[in-house]
């Protein structure tokens, strides 16, 4: 089975009393293993610094900075299936060599990432957001018989607004665009939002219920990804916490396998 394990950990270490700039810094660990011999570590130190970018207090842009190592580590190899054991006119033969001269392999690369992120308090009550993000960038070769293999650089650029509508409503539209080697991918779509603080705090028998506005709020939205899926989805803001739940419904060529089927996804 496929498993994911991943620990985080961030804290400021800075912080300009005369304004709200402030940096910080983290720590990421994540390892990824298929339980078939294939392991995927990763060690990241980050930091980031957000810079105040007026005296109204309106505008911000924050940096931020990943670098560890990745580690790679292939057990088996002898039972692994290559491209070389495919032949164009009878398709896969066992017999051919797989062309891999080891049992296993191990191996050891820095990797670094790197982003920008801009964001801004229109009005009283609305935002706006932009940002760029490099992943990979110095590009780790992860070829276990030293022909290529090199990971692509991957660039997101994402953006968006939440604006406020009335007292209880806000429209929040974004997009996501994504790319590595010559793969795209454009996410895009909006949600509504619905301040529902008053209507949880009638329904709470304690009498010292306290709650801002909009600490408590309901969400539904959609979005298309390009030639593959439109998303439906619906979340519940509690506090400091968000409760999501969405479906993915697949309009790609895949359809006609997946006979329309999507998938669903939870998260908090």
């Amino acid at each position: 089975p496929f498993q994911v394990y991943s620990v985080s950990a961030d804290m400021t270490i800075w912080q300009n009393n005369g304004s709200y700039d402030f940096g910080g810094i983290g720590l990421y660990l994540q390892n990824n293993s298929t339980g078939t011999g294939y392991n995927d570590q990763n060690d990241m130190f980050s930091f980031a610094y957000d810079k105040e970018l007026n005296k109204k207090h309106t505008q911000y842009i924050a940096s931020g900075f990943k670098g560890g190592v990745k580690q790679l580590s292939i057990a088996n190899l002898s039972a692994k299936t290559t491209q070389s054991q495919w032949l164009q006119s009878s398709g896969y033969d066992g017999n051919l060599s797989n062309q891999l001269s080891t049992t296993s392999v191990s191996i050891l690369n820095p990797d670094f990432q790197a982003g920008v992120f801009w964001y801004s308090f229109v009005g009283k009550s609305s935002t706006a957001f932009a940002g760029v993000t490099v992943f990979h960038v110095s590009s780790p070769n992860e070829s276990v018989n030293g022909n290529g293999g090199k990971l692509g650089r991957r660039i997101v650029l994402h953006g968006g607004s939440k604006i406020k509508y009335s007292k209880k409503m806000a429209v929040a539209p974004n997009f996501v665009f994504m790319t590595q080697d010559s793969v795209w991918e454009i996410n895009l779509g909006t949600a509504v939002e619905y301040d529902i603080t008053k209507f949880i705090k009638s329904l709470s028998k304690n009498p010292f219920h306290r709650t801002k506005p909009n600490s408590q709020v309901l969400s539904l939205g959609t979005w298309y990804r390009t030639s593959d899926a439109f998303i439906l989805a619906m979340g519940i803001k509690y506090l400091d916490f968000k409760f999501g739940f969405s479906y993915d419904l697949n309009i790609s060529k895949f359809s006609a396998i997946s006979k329309g089927n999507g998938g669903f996804e939870i998260s908090l």
